[in-house]
């Protein structure tokens, strides 16, 4: 008498493009993309957007949840989530609900939040005329000055010798 409805399932994969594809254009889905090859354009998903770890874009990418594990070369608009597996690498601005970068994974650009509970966010007076640290992939600080001999041993927050994965 009543049908039930059925729901949709998250890792049902409605558009694939594999590893040994290259594309340019205009991609737009109303469901999850994987992309494993190569990509150049635009790629617009009201679903899900899931870049494999062989994936080589130049590209910007919009999504509902969008899960990094290659390499893109544009911005990325992540709906609810943009998440950073430990290879991906992203050149280019985010604007996200939530964002999450695994240990490996590298982001050079800059970060729009939108969480709802970040709405309200002001910075204070402490932060207000401070500038962003510019970091290098191994997250060391890259200091821009010119420092005397001697001086960045000083300023450097972490020591130089590492042993055994111990600081010492």
């Amino acid at each position: 008498m009543f049908k039930k409805r059925k729901s949709s399932d998250p890792r049902k994969i409605d558009t694939f493009i594999g590893k040994e594809t290259k594309m340019s254009g205009s991609l737009n889905a109303k469901g999850t993309i994987r992309i494993d090859g190569g990509f150049e354009g635009e790629i617009v998903s009201q679903g899900d957007v899931i870049i494999g770890g062989e994936a080589q874009l130049k590209a910007r990418v919009t999504g509902r949840n969008v899960t990094l594990g290659g390499r893109v070369e544009g911005d990325v608009q992540a709906e609810n989530k943009l998440e950073i597996l430990n290879k991906g690498e992203l050149f280019g601005n985010i604007h996200t609900g939530t964002l999450a970068i695994e240990e490996g994974g590298y982001f050079t650009g800059l970060c729009n939040m939108t969480g709802s509970n970040k709405k309200n966010f002001a910075p204070s007076q402490e932060s207000e005329g401070e500038q962003t640290a510019d970091l290098t992939r191994d997250g060391a600080e890259r200091d821009d000055e010119q420092t005397a001999p001697g001086e960045a041993a000083q300023k450097s927050p972490m020591p130089a010798e590492k042993v055994g994965g111990e600081r010492r």
